[in-house]
């Protein structure tokens, strides 16, 4: 199978998982990735942008961009092609730390197991109560409800939401 890259070296790409199980598999839930996306993180930051490295492919023939060059694995340093975009149709986060938001229909329907997961992890969590926006993660991800040491925690698209007029 002759798999072509979908970017080139230099190209700048979007960390952005398509689904949030990937978000979750890839280990964006955990907070020493929700820092500031630059060059010498030792870690990959969830909805960062990045300049390529380079193009590596494994032995069935998946291709992994390398984001980072800091020396450690392979894996800390490179993303699955799925996991990219292009930086260019990064959408900002029109959102603000004290907006009250609540999630759109949109949302509710398309990932409803990711909520039931949420809706065990937080047993007060209520899908159509408003919340409030804690923190925005790379001008993208959006945390909601966050109290500083609460374990239980999970990075929202902002796409997902809508403001609470």
């Amino acid at each position: 199978m002759d798999v072509k890259p979908l970017f080139r070296v230099g190209d700048v790409v979007c960390v952005r998982p398509e689904s949030y199980a990937r978000l979750s598999k890839r280990g964006f839930l955990y907070r020493e990735t929700w820092g500031e996306a630059r060059d010498d993180n030792e870690e990959i930051m969830l909805g960062g942008n990045y300049s390529i490295k380079s193009i590596d492919f494994d032995s069935g023939g998946t291709i992994f961009y390398r984001l980072l060059d800091s020396g450690n694995s392979l894996v800390k340093e490179s993303m699955i092609y799925s996991l990219v975009i292009p930086a260019s149709e990064k959408k900002l986060c029109p959102f603000k730390i004290g907006d009250l938001v609540r999630f759109n229909s949109l949302f509710i329907e398309t990932h409803s197991f990711y909520l039931e997961v949420i809706g065990r992890a937080y047993r007060d969590f209520d899908l159509n109560c408003t919340h409030k926006v804690t923190h925005v993660i790379n001008e993208y991800y959006v945390l909601i409800d966050y109290e500083k040491g609460d374990r239980r925690l999970s990075p929202f698209a902002h796409e997902h939401l809508e403001l609470v007029p």
